[in-house]
């Protein structure tokens, strides 16, 4: 929000939702850049741990090793050159 130049004042407080609705695509944009381009990690996006309850309650390996994650089947791959 503190990157978006329209809502920058807003930043902190709880009334950042309207703002960043109604601004337009390249000023986000601009200050998604501005955001990435000034963040001290190389992947300044990271899930935040939000404890138990949370959408994410704990580190996913540590979850793993408790059995803690979705049981569904599924089937991962490629069709990357498939024919040959």
């Amino acid at each position: 929000m503190a990157s978006v130049a329209s809502c920058s004042s807003l930043a902190g407080t709880r009334h950042t939702f309207d703002c960043i609705r109604n601004a337009n695509s390249t000023e986000i944009f601009s200050g998604l850049q501005a955001a990435i381009s000034e963040a001290p990690e190389e992947f300044p996006f990271d899930p935040t741990i939000d404890g138990p309850g949370g959408l994410y309650p704990d580190i996913p390996s540590k979850l793993l090793a408790r059995g803690h994650f979705a049981k569904l089947p599924f089937i991962s791959g490629t069709n990357l050159d498939e024919g040959a």
